[in-house]
């Protein structure tokens, strides 16, 4: 699949897991079209456009939906729609229909190596750094959120000693890659962790030298014009996240928090 075929991305610009596709669209080059297709009611239900239903029955966001010669395609779950791109980037590099402007989110296929690596380092993020995150907020018991906590936070120092004996911007040096991506739309949305379960779960600060490399890499990622372009005011997160702090939120991955399962149980 060339990026000569129209891409369309369905996605919600509260979600995190759409974000990362968002994300990694825009650091790509590939022309797409972004659509909403998951819109928040007043009584705080979803209401999912037709199209998002008829590629992705489950309904969740993101999904990719490819047309090219009047066939049509989708792709479904945020990092396997990231590493979607990519291919869509390797392959129009590879048989020459695309000049060098398209960029990849994984390592070049020069290094397979390196690109396995990217994908088992992404997977980790999914399940201890992103995880953790809808357990503190949805579970209502205090043991069950402190242990999370820690969990979380003991992880992020294991992500921040990686990113600082590397030496570069970036997880793998000085571009963004799907590891970057994978982490940084729940590291943009830690602090509503403070807002909604007190002091005791802000994240230790810049003075910690253990999350040094952490904090750096966070603001250089802020920084990153294609990043921004997904940002949201952080008081709008506030106000859509206040259903899983309830823990009444009526989204899939907070049913599945609330019944004892795992956030990457679902996506």
């Amino acid at each position: 699949m060339s990026s000569t075929a129209k891409h369309r991305l369905l996605c919600a610009w509260f979600c995190p897991y759409a974000q990362r596709a968002w994300i990694a669209f825009n650091l790509s080059k590939i022309p797409y079209t972004y659509v909403d297709a998951l819109i928040l009611q007043e009584d705080e239900s979803y209401h999912k456009i037709p199209e998002l239903l008829e590629h992705n029955p489950k309904g969740l966001v993101p999904t990719i939906v490819t047309e090219k010669n009047e066939s049509k395609d989708s792709v479904i779950e945020s990092l396997i729609c990231v590493q979607y791109i990519d291919e869509v980037v390797q392959a129009s590099t590879a048989n020459g229909t695309e000049t060098s402007s398209l960029k990849g989110v994984l390592p070049g296929l020069s290094n397979p190596a390196l690109r396995a690596d990217c994908r088992v380092k992404s997977d980790w993020i999914n399940r201890e750094l992103c995880s953790p995150f809808y357990t503190i907020l949805v579970r209502q018991e205090e043991k069950e959120q402190k242990r999370a906590f820690q969990r979380l936070v003991v992880n992020l120092k294991a992500f921040s000693k990686a990113v600082q004996e590397r030496n570069g911007l970036f997880y793998y040096g000085n571009e963004v890659s799907m590891v970057d991506i994978a982490l940084f739309p729940w590291a943009y949305r830690y602090e509503l962790l403070e807002h909604y379960r007190g002091p005791e779960y802000a994240l230790p600060d810049k003075t910690d030298p253990d999350l040094k490399g952490y904090w750096t890499w966070y603001g250089h990622m802020l920084q990153v014009q294609s990043v921004k372009d997904t940002l949201q005011p952080i008081n709008e997160l506030k106000r859509v996240y206040a259903r899983y702090a309830r823990g009444d939120a009526k989204s899939k991955v907070g049913a599945a928090v609330r019944d004892g399962l795992q956030a990457h149980d679902i996506e």
